[in-house]
C-alpha cells in the first residue's frame, strides 16, 4: 500500500510541475505527504533489523514493506522538487538536507546511467541534430552537440542534457524529431525543461522536424531557414550570403560521421 501511495503521489507532483500550474496549499500538502513517504522508507531501509533472542529477524523478500524506490521514481521526485524551488518555493515544506542529498545522488546516478532516457522520451534524433549542426557550420556559428547544462539549487544542482549550445552565447537549440513530438506539440518533459532553462537565462530555440523537412532540400535552404529561426526566437542576427539558387549542396552529405 505504501508503495502504491508513493508512486501515485510522485506521479501527481510530477504531472503538476510539468504543467506549471500551481495551487499552493493543496500542493504543499501533497509534497509533505510524498516527502514523508520517502523519508520513512529511507529510515526503514537504513535502520538495522530488530533482533529477538540473538537471531536477526529478516522480512521475506516478497513483503510489501521491503520495496525500494527506484532511480526513475526518485529522479522524478527530485526534478519536481527542484522545479518547485525555482518556480514556487512557498509550495515546499521544510525538507531535510539528507533527503535532498539522497534524491540528488539518485538523480545523478540516473543521469549517468540513463541520460536522456531517465525521464524524457526516447528515440534517435542524432541524424536530425547532425543536420542542424551542418546548417550552423554553414552559417559560421560555433557550437557544441549533446551538452549538459546545470542550474544551481539551494541544496544541489539540476542537470539537463540539451541538443546544441552556441559557443559563448546563452542560446540552446533543441531539435524536436518525431520521438519528441506528439500531435505537433512538444511532449510535457520538454515544456518544463525549457521553462526552467529560460528562467535561468537561456534562450531556447526549438526546431521542429515537420517544419525543417520542408526546408531541407539543400544545405543552403536549411541554413537560411535556421538563420530566420535564430533571429525570430533568440534575437540573433546572422549575416550570410546564402542563396537557394546556384549549385545547391545536398544536406545529407554534411551529416556527422
Amino acid at each position: 500500500q505504501n508503495r502504491s501511495q508513493a508512486v501515485d503521489a510522485v506521479r501527481a507532483v510530477w504531472g503538476i510541475t510539468q504543467a506549471g500550474r500551481y495551487s499552493i496549499e493543496p500542493l504543499r500538502h501533497l509534497i509533505e505527504k510524498v516527502v514523508k513517504l520517502y523519508e520513512t522508507r529511507n529510515d526503514v531501509a537504513s535502520s538495522p533489523a530488530p533482533k529477538q533472542e540473538g537471531i536477526s529477524r529478516v522480512k521475506p523478500a516478497h513483503s510489501p514493506q521491503n520495496w525500494q524506490w527506484n532511480v526513475v521514481l526518485e529522479s522524478q521526485l527530485f526534478l519536481a522538487l527542484a522545479a518547485l524551488e525555482l518556480e514556487v518555493p512557498t509550495a515546499l515544506p521544510p525538507i531535510r538536507g539528507e533527503t535532498w542529498h539522497s534524491l540528488q545522488h539518485a538523480y545523478n546516478q540516473g543521469v549517468s546511467r540513463l541520460g536522456r532516457n531517465l525521464v524524457t522520451p526516447t528515440g534517435s534524433v542524432s541524424g536530425f541534430c547532425d543536420e542542424v549542426s551542418a546548417a550552423l557550420q554553414t552559417l559560421g556559428i560555433a557550437h557544441s552537440l549533446e551538452v549538459q547544462v546545470s542550474i544551481p539549487l539551494k541544496n544541489g544542482t539540476l542537470l539537463y542534457d540539451v541538443d546544441i549550445v552556441l559557443t559563448g552565447l546563452p542560446i540552446i537549440i533543441e531539435a524536436h524529431g518525431a520521438p519528441h513530438v506528439m500531435f505537433k506539440r512538444t511532449l510535457p518533459s520538454g515544456t518544463q525543461k525549457h521553462r526552467l532553462l529560460r528562467m535561468h537565462g537561456y534562450k531556447v530555440v526549438e526546431v521542429y522536424a515537420q517544419h525543417w523537412n520542408t526546408e531541407r532540400s539543400t544545405l543552403e535552404r536549411a541554413s537560411m531557414y535556421l538563420a530566420d529561426v535564430l533571429a525570430d526566437e533568440a534575437g540573433l542576427l546572422v549575416r550570410h550570403n546564402l542563396t537557394a539558387r546556384g549549385n545547391p549542396r545536398k544536406l545529407e552529405n554534411h551529416r556527422q560521421p
